[in-house]
Formats: structure tokens, C-alpha cells, sequence
């Protein structure tokens, strides 16, 4: 609303650039008193003709600064509608797109960069999502199986105390390998989100290895798998990872080796 003065105030609507050029036109009428007294000697004549001056150049000079503003207003605006976008476009099946802030304002430049950031980091997480899944959905389909396998066998054909006893020994069998499945899963996953501490100490590797080889002797002998630790090294290791390591890796050279050594 634009305020004109009076013995009574009159106010309209009007637009921004209306109310801006009005406000200046308001302030010079009040401040034509002052310009005369800067110029006492002048006549009247020109004292009027010198205000006029002041009017023009003020109105030039508004009517530019709104011009200047619109253009920097509009220039945001429409940064801000392809920011708008780009959210909207943004799916799960969609998450590589990026917005291009080079010819942002530099007020807004950092926070396109920010967020093309921010979506890196989404894109990267689910990405790791993805494939934790897949990698659980591989590795837990075969022993599932066999479970449900043995399962049905021993309901089928069990007959005696003894059968049930062997067809559980065999599932708690699955049930390790489950269950160390799941452990090495999940130590994947957070290796790959940078979340494991390791504790590097100087152990004797020898004899670390000697525990796991007198652990895995049964399993070796059922295999007819025979297991042996040559030499002696020394090593700096964390101790619970280097203990995975070698248990995966004595489990799976047993299961998979033939009869040797």
C-alpha cells in the first residue's frame, strides 16, 4: 500500500516498483525545505527548476537500481527453480544426478556444491546397500537349502533316537557356518564404511596359527585332509582380524582340498 499525504491519508494499491518510485517522490517533497536552504540565494524560479533536477535524477537513478535488482532477483530465482528441479527429479532408481553450480552466484555456488556432495555420499550408501544384500542373499541361499533339505529327509525317513541326533549334528554344522557368515558379512560392511579399529600389536604368527590348525584337526581328519605349519614368522597384526583371516582360510582349503596334505 502506498500512502499518499494529505489533510486525510488516501492509500492504494500498487505494484513494487510503483511503491519504490512513490516513496522517493514522498521523501523529496519533504526534504524540498532543505534544498532551498542549500541554495538561499538562488531565485525562486530557480530554486524550482534546481528540485526538479534532484526528481528527475532521483527517479533515473530508482528506476535503474529497481532494473539492476530485478535482473539479480530474477538471475536467483531462476537458480533456485532449477535447484527445485533437480530435488524432484531425484529417485532412488535416479541418484546420480548432479546439478551444475558453476554459473551460480556466489552465494549460492557453495550450496550446489554442498549438495551434489551430499547426494555422492547417498548415492555411495545405498550403492553399499545393494550389494550387502546381494552378497547376503548369495551366501545364506546354499546353506538354507541344506537345512531344508536335511529337514526334509530326516521327517521322512528318521526312524530312531540316533538318526535325529545325527540329521541335528549336521544342522548345528549349518548353523556355525551360518552364523560366521553372517559375522564376515557384517565385518564387510564395515570395513567398507571405514568403521573398523584396528589394534596392531607384534605377535608371534606361528603360534596364533598353531591354535587354529589343533581348532580345524577334526574337521581335517574327516576330510582326510592332513594339516601342517611350517616355519616360524613374526608380524605386526591385529589379532582378531588375522585370526578371521586364517579361519576363513583354513576352513574353506579344507573344504575344498582333496585327500593330501
Amino acid at each position: 500500500m502506498l500512502c499518499m499525504f494529505g489533510q486525510s491519508f488516501k492509500c492504494f494499491k500498487s505494484s513494487s516498483k510503483e511503491t519504490t518510485i512513490g516513496i522517493l517522490m514522498v521523501m523529496n517533497l519533504f526534504l524540498f525545505p532543505y534544498y532551498l536552504k542549500l541554495i538561499p540565494k538562488a531565485s525562486s524560479a530557480a530554486s524550482i527548476e534546481y528540485f526538479k533536477t534532484i526528481i528527475l535524477a532521483s527517479l533515473i537513478g530508482s528506476l535503474a537500481a529497481i532494473g539492476i535488482g530485478h535482473m539479480i532477483a530474477r538471475n536467483t530465482i531462476k537458480q533456485l527453480h532449477e535447484f527445485t528441479k533437480t530435488l524432484e527429479a531425484i529417485s532412488i532408481d535416479n541418484l546420480s544426478t548432479r546439478i551444475n553450480p558453476s554459473n551460480w552466484p556466489k552465494e549460492l555456488e557453495r550450496l550446489g556444491e554442498s549438495f551434489n556432495v551430499m547426494l555422492s555420499r547417498i548415492e555411495t550408501s545405498f550403492e553399499n546397500l545393494q550389494q550387502f544384500s546381494s552378497d547376503v542373499a548369495h551366501e545364506l541361499k546354499t546353506p538354507l537349502n541344506n537345512l531344508m533339505l536335511n529337514t526334509e529327509i530326516t521327517l521322512s525317513k528318521a526312524t530312531s533316537i540316533e538318526d535325529f541326533q545325527k540329521q541335528l549334528s549336521i544342522h548345528m554344522e549349518e548353523y556355525q557356518q551360518l552364523s560366521k557368515m553372517i559375522d564376515n558379512l557384517l565385518f564387510l560392511a564395515r570395513a567398507k564404511q571405514n568403521q573398523i579399529k584396528i589394534n596392531a600389536e607384534v605377535i608371534q604368527l606361528d603360534k596364533e596359527i598353531d591354535k587354529l590348525v589343533a581348532f580345524y584337526q577334526g574337521y581335517g581328519e574327516e576330510m582326510e585332509v592332513t594339516i601342517k605349519r611350517y616355519g616360524q614368522a613374526l608380524g605386526q597384526v591385529d589379532v582378531l582380524l588375522f585370526g578371521r583371516l586364517m579361519n576363513n582360510l583354513l576352513s574353506n582349503a579344507i573344504k575344498y582340498s582333496k585327500k593330501r596334505e
